[in-house]
């Protein structure tokens, strides 16, 4: 709904609105405003399903049941039931699937945007769903435009529209009045909902939410089903199987019928020919699997936001990643600290405290630092915990988590939080926005007040009048601040966040008002504390697991290079530092240059957005599928230019979670190998599963058409090796049946058995028609040495059939096995691998091998009693135990 808000007066138009310019709405107008406003309709989060699932099996469905009504009046009531019995199986296991598709995205949780809003003069975050007009709205780099919203100050914002307008996507934003007819792309005191913030920050007011924006956007997250490559291919075969088995269906059946064998029987052929040879449930089994996979992935391990995606990721080659959240976890840990002149590492704070409590002798100096350092541990304590921060991490610390980290530090330095917690209360607090430095006021029972301050080492250096050394306080002169200075950069060298500590005693503070002038006077420096992102549990499994599957992992790193070279090579991505390159050196790199050493170059050293850019573009022109992993919105350029985007769903900004293609809900690069394993494990899957049905209908298709041959031009008294039910029977029990157990399959591969881009080629057509031709020539040479070597009499017919029928049965069900075993894997290991499906197996083997000796069973399906014939199917059976391979 369009409204002129971009006209008026800011002071009019918060007069409209009912909301004060600097300290927002009061929380019972808010809670008001929410009650009526309408409630937001369902995001569009669906699959749509593919109509081309459906289209031949339709066809195939209509075939059987036009052909079961000619047997009934052709007198042959037992195919027709089991013809018209097995068609209403297809359709019931085709309803199956589309349940699965339907139901794939159910308890996908997205989280909605946190949004920073002024309310009652404080600054607080909320939810998207529960911001109502007139709430004064704080922007930052990187923040999604929740509503339309009228700017009322702007520092340098600049938003990105695309998404709402293509043509005009970068547009500059200030507070100043529009004219009324400045079109909505241009209207620069306006920001509407989709957009993003790019640079700068600003306030605005919200004017409208919901279905009331101007702009309607589809979803955020969408989900959307688009059929991946193994479904494709899976579609391209069936539809190309049930043409072929259409033509030699009719071709058979006319055939015969030409031949005076009769209609019903002629009939009774040509549909089981098309019954055999037609993998109907090749498509459904492949789309099965997929979802399932799709749905695991998104429940467990990252958001995957189109079904086609995983061909992508299945398609990586080269994977560039950022080191931090991508190899290093989101925490802090204490490394290192300064004080009193001298740095730490954690083992020597606990030795000068060890030696304090045991007694032993030190000298002044020495107790004097170990009470500096309980002074510096207490001050990270109270600025640090996110208990004296409504329970949040402190934006100075990236809003990581720091709460066990710090009471765990304190512990070791023997510090008494109990008693510090009974004796001490908060009185007030300032949080920087930008997030330069944190200060804690904090009043103990005798009315003392302390001051508790951390920041940035420049921020907290400009506050402080004093510096602590040895338990005195010097001056701060320009030595000392160059000194500290120099100690800074040294330790961020060493790939340490550096929090500088200051503490102060000011004069009675008011409570719940925090006055820089009495809080921040006479502050002393206490010392610096270095603190470090650990290394990722697993990251060089990680990184050797994806290196095996054939897909290349390269570090970008904003660190210097003695601590990004360490880092790297402990992680083993590279050997040497020949194998990274700097911003600077690629700067003065032309794209051939950067092109002729792009392939060795495994890490990359403080590189600019247009930089990282560069080199994935150069890496694309050489033919790789590159994904980029980021969560900083400065890496919009390089993340948009990436084949396959990939952020994290918690931390990313909303610009990289809204354009990502995979955002994840756990883990860094550990967490994308995780899902890429299971990716390719899902497509190596359903290209098996490709493999197998083919050449089981291949090899009932053969064996139909060698038999036709026999019976049409040749040996005519041969008998028919399959009637119309017992090819039935074969399909569900050697395909369909054991389809069930593959769908159930777990697609979570070992990192041992790393698996590389698997595709249909040459060679595994080959295999296909290999297995098929096996099939057919196994069928027949049991049924020829049953016509042989069986007795002769009146129920030969029935054994030869029933010979075949089991030949073919237990070699379909043994080659999935053999099919689905992978590289370096043995057989024993295979079949163990997927339990389900060995139980499925048996359990048809079982049943089938019921049916040939519970005589109603038997009678119903034409089968008879064998004997001695079982030792020829055992010995052909041994066959698919084989490694067979083109």
């Amino acid at each position: 709904m369009e409204t002129g808000w971009h006209a008026i007066d800011i002071s009019q138009l918060a007069q409209e609105l009912n909301t004060d310019l600097t300290n927002g709405l009061k929380n019972d107008e808010v809670s008001s405003r929410l009650i009526k406003r309408a409630p937001a309709p369902p995001r569009a989060e669906t699959l749509r399903h593919a109509p081309s699932i459906q289209r031949y099996l339709v066809i195939y469905l209509a075939i059987l049941t036009l052909s079961s009504i000619a047997l009934i009046f052709t007198g042959e009531g037992g195919e027709a039931i089991a013809l018209l019995s097995f068609a209403a199986l297809g359709f019931l296991i085709f309803l199956l699937i589309r349940r699965i598709s339907s139901k794939t995205i159910e308890g996908i949780s997205v989280p909605e945007d946190e949004v920073k809003v002024i309310r009652e003069g404080e600054l607080i975050e909320t939810r998207e769903s529960a911001i109502v007009q007139g709430d004064l709205i704080l922007f930052e780099p990187g923040d999604r435009v929740p509503a339309d919203v009228r700017i009322v100050k702007s520092e340098g914002l600049k938003v990105d529209q695309s998404r709402i307008w293509p043509d005009n996507p970068i547009i500059e934003k200030k507070a100043d009045p529009c004219q009324p007819d400045v079109p909505p792309p241009e209207r620069h005191n306006m920001l509407y909902k989709g957009s993003f913030v790019l640079e700068g920050k600003g306030t605005g007011i919200v004017v409208a939410v919901g279905e009331d924006v101007s702009f309607p956007e589809r979803g955020r997250i969408d989900l959307h089903y688009e059929e991946t490559e193994p479904q494709l291919i899976a579609h391209d075969v069936s539809i190309r199987a049930l043409l072929a088995s259409l033509i030699l269906g009719l071709i058979t059946f006319a055939s015969l019928w030409t031949l005076r064998r009769g209609f019903a029987y002629s009939l009774s052929f040509g549909s089981g020919f098309i019954v055999a040879s037609f993998p109907w449930v090749l498509s459904l089994l492949t789309s099965g699997m997929i979802l399932r996979s799709f749905g695991r992935i998104n429940r467990r391990y990252a958001l995957v936001k189109r079904l086609i995606g995983m061909d992508d990721i299945n398609d990586l080659s080269t994977l560039c990643v950022e080191r931090e959240w991508g190899i290093t976890e989101d925490r802090y840990l204490v490394d290192m600290a300064f004080l009193d002149g001298k740095l730490m590492n954690r083992e020597e704070m606990r030795e000068i405290i060890s030696s304090e409590d045991t007694g032993e002798e030190n000298d002044d100096d020495e107790r004097e630092v170990a009470d500096d350092l309980k002074l510096l541990a207490t001050t990270a304590y109270f600025s640090l915990n996110s208990r004296w921060n409504e329970g949040k991490a402190p934006r100075l610390l990236d809003e990581y988590s720091f709460d066990e980290e710090l009471e765990g530090f304190c512990r070791e330095l023997d510090l008494p939080l109990t008693e510090y917690l009974a004796t001490l209360e908060k009185i007030s607090e300032r949080n920087e926005e930008d997030g330069s430095f944190r200060a804690v006021v904090m009043r103990d029972l005798n009315g003392n007040c302390f001051t508790f301050m951390a920041g940035h080492v420049g921020e907290i250096l400009s506050k402080c009048t004093h510096v602590l050394v040895f338990g005195s306080q010097g001056g701060v002169d320009g030595e000392r601040k160059e000194a500290i200075r120099s100690v800074t950069t040294h330790m961020e060298r060493e790939g340490l966040k550096v929090v500088a500590l200051a503490y102060g005693r000011p004069e009675e503070v008011e409570r719940g008002k925090y006055d820089p002038e009495k809080a921040e006077f006479g502050l002393t420096l206490i010392g610096l504390l270095g603190l470090r992102n650990p290394i990722r549990e697993g990251i060089a499994r990680a990184i050797s697991s994806c290196r095996e599957s054939g897909m290349r992992v390269i570090m970008m790193s904003d660190d210097e290079s003695e601590f990004a070279c360490d880092l790297a090579r402990n992680i083993d991505l590279i050997e040497s530092k020949t194998s990274m390159l700097t911003d600077e050196e690629i700067k003065e790199m032309t794209d051939q240059q950067l092109e002729e050493q792009i392939d060795r170059i495994s890490l990359y050293l403080s590189l600019s957005p247009q930089n990282k850019e560069k080199v994935i573009r150069v890496l694309q022109s050489k033919g790789h599928k590159v994904g980029f992993m980021s969560i900083s919105h400065e890496d919009w350029p390089p993340f948009k230019a990436s084949d396959v985007k990939i952020t994290s769903l918690h931390r990313g900004s909303d610009l990289l979670v809204e354009g990502s293609d995979i955002a994840l809900s756990q883990g860094g690069l550990d967490g994308f190998a995780k899902t890429f394993s299971i990716i390719r494990s899902t497509f190596l899957s359903a290209y098996n599963a490709i493999k197998w049905v083919l050449s089981s209908h291949l090899g009932q298709g053969l064996t139909l058409l060698v038999s036709f041959l026999l019976l049409a031009f040749w040996a005519d008294s041969f008998p028919v090796p399959m009637r119309l039910r017992q090819i039935l029977w074969l399909n569900f029990w050697a395909v369909v049946f054991p389809s069930i157990g593959l769908m159930g399959e777990s697609n979570s591969p070992p990192i041992r058995s790393s698996i590389r881009r698997v595709g249909i080629n040459g060679g595994y057509k080959l295999d296909i028609l290999l297995r098929g031709i096996v099939l057919a020539l196994m069928a027949l040479l049991g049924g020829v040495l049953t016509l042989e070597f069986s007795r002769y009499d009146e129920s030969l017919e029935p054994r030869f059939r029933t010979t075949m029928i089991t030949i073919l049965l237990l070699a379909q069900l043994l080659f999935i096995f053999q099919c689905y075993r992978r590289q370096k894997e043995k057989l024993l290991e295979r079949v163990l691998a997927n339990r389900p499906l060995l139980a499925l197996v048996l359990l048809a083997m079982a049943i089938h091998v019921t049916s040939i000796y519970l005589t109603p069973l038997a009678n119903l399906l034409g089968f008879s009693p064998i004997g001695v014939e079982w030792a020829w199917i055992g010995i052909l059976c041994l066959i698919p135990l084989l490694p067979l391979s083109a």
